[in-house]
């Protein structure tokens, strides 16, 4: 009965061991779980912080384009202006030349 006895006990303990050896790789796998997750959340924070520089750089460039070419358009149609207004000028001082050419023209047919 006694040997028995110590068997079971024996047993037992052989039992316990595994039980917690069991436990304690549990434990380290999920404390390794732990730690994959937490670097797989900081390379998410990472990744998202990255596209969002990009992002705003990206809108920086298209914004300093859309101005280099607001400046560029107004510039051009300040010239185009000028220079029409130059050839309106122009032209206008021919008309006028020529309206005093025909006048005189016939003030000496008369």
């Amino acid at each position: 009965m006694n040997e028995i006895h110590d068997v079971l006990l024996n047993d037992n303990k052989i039992i316990q061991n595994k039980i917690l050896n069991f436990q304690t790789k549990i434990f380290k796998i999920e404390d390794e779980h732990r730690i994959e997750l937490k670097v797989y959340q900081a390379k998410i924070r990472s990744s998202e912080y990255e596209q969002q520089l990009a992002i705003d750089d990206l809108l920086d460039k298209g914004q300093n384009k859309q101005t280099e070419e607001d400046e560029y358009n107004r510039d051009e149609i300040e010239n185009y202006n000028s220079y029409k207004a130059k050839l309106i000028q122009k032209y206008t001082s021919l008309d006028t030349n020529n309206q005093e050419q025909i006048r005189k023209v016939k003030e000496d047919e008369d």
